[in-house]
């Protein structure tokens, strides 16, 4: 395997975290900001409603630059596509990835009341989780020391899993861990977002 398509799968990943830093966390600190989070406290909306619309509208943002850089690799770096099937698996783990590190950053951006705090605090949240996802080099090359980490790193599963599909033509039984990883991950940090999120002023 080229190290030029190995790295490209990690990317995708990348994309996804900072589409969903800005469209996500942000979004919803500056909605707090501009006066806007009052009018939210004001109406009957249940929390849960809140939450799910700030995270679906991150996630689309997120999808469409995983999906965008999905394709820039597929014409850049001669990644070649089998069948449909792995097309749209490989969707389908974008998708679920993108749900997951939106309810995340959702769920930091909730206890966070300037932008500056957030971003700072998320950069270094998502340099931990980079580096250690196996975007830039296989997880067997890390110390011990640092390999735990991946254990609930969900951006290793991501990643994994794209390039089991992508680079190595595996279907759900061999993903398939990956797969539930990423949806209970994916659900776990939607209840934290909900938990998270204040319906009070300060």
């Amino acid at each position: 395997i080229k190290y030029i398509q190995f790295f490209g799968v990690g990317v995708i990943m990348m994309a996804i975290f900072t589409s969903t830093m800005f469209g996500g966390g942000i979004a919803l600190i500056r909605d707090r900001e501009a006066g806007i989070h009052e009018g939210y406290l004001v109406t009957p909306v249940k929390r849960t409603s809140i939450i799910a619309g700030i995270i679906s509208s991150g996630t689309v943002r997120a999808f469409i630059a995983g999906f965008t850089i999905f394709v820039i690799d597929i014409l850049i770096t001669g990644i070649v596509i089998r069948s449909m099937e792995e097309f749209f698996l490989a969707i389908l783990v974008i998708f679920i990835a993108c749900i997951g590190v939106t309810s995340l950053v959702v769920s930091f951006a909730s206890r966070f009341s300037a932008q500056q705090e957030y971003a700072s605090v998320v950069a270094f949240l998502n340099l931990i989780l980079f580096m250690t996802s196996g975007a830039f080099y296989p997880v067997i090359g890390m110390p011990d020391w640092l390999r735990w980490i991946t254990v609930i790193n969900p951006e290793y599963y991501g990643v994994d899993a794209l390039r089991g599909i992508i680079l190595r033509g595996q279907g759900l039984d061999v993903i398939g861990v990956d797969l539930i990883a990423l949806m209970i991950f994916s659900g776990a940090m939607f209840i934290l977002g909900i938990v998270t999120y204040r319906r009070t002023l300060e």
